[in-house]
């Protein structure tokens, strides 16, 4: 039976693969859509619209980039968790625990939503939507902090993991 359990890392090997191609998938994209928007802002390079398109598209590219780096970070971490620890990954990148995941998470995830609010305000949102979309936003965001500061002041309820790879060799 110990066996059977060793190899379910092997299963979260799935979702480190099907992150990290995403991450890929979207770094590819943020590239080719980087040369996109430069190219159509050389054609026109002081035309007012030119640089408002320049701009919003660069609030776009910002967004995918900070999606694509959680998905890297997800595949790093679930790596880290489940298989074994990674040679030189970078301290701000070291995963030990569920626990400094979710932290990480959290905090992109409070990044992407400002990015993305920043894009509403950007694009000339209509007053209401701005506001309804800026609230929505500050109460995900509210609610997260509450839940870093509550398990902060009260610890994690699942305990800190084990160091990766430990009891499954």
């Amino acid at each position: 039976m110990r066996r059977v359990f060793s190899l379910v890392r092997y299963i979260a090997m799935l979702g480190v693969l099907a992150s990290a191609i995403l991450s890929g998938a979207l770094y590819l994209a943020i590239l080719i859509g980087t040369v996109q928007a430069l190219g159509h802002f050389a054609a026109e390079p002081l035309a007012e619209h030119s640089v408002r398109d320049l701009l919003h598209r660069a609030i776009e590219q910002t967004d995918m980039l900070l999606v694509a780096t959680t998905l890297l970070i997800v595949s790093i971490g679930l790596y880290s968790l489940f298989i074994g620890a990674l040679d030189r990954v970078p301290p701000s990148l070291e995963i030990t625990s569920f626990s400094s995941l979710k932290e990480k998470l959290i905090a992109l995830v409070v990044a992407v939503l400002a990015v993305h609010f920043y894009s509403v305000v950007t694009a000339g949102g209509e007053g209401e939507e701005i506001l309804l979309k800026g609230a929505a936003i500050g109460i995900v965001i509210g609610a997260l902090a509450v839940f870093m500061i509550v398990r902060s002041s009260h610890g994690s309820p699942e305990g800190e993991a084990p160091p990766a790879g430990d009891g499954y060799r």
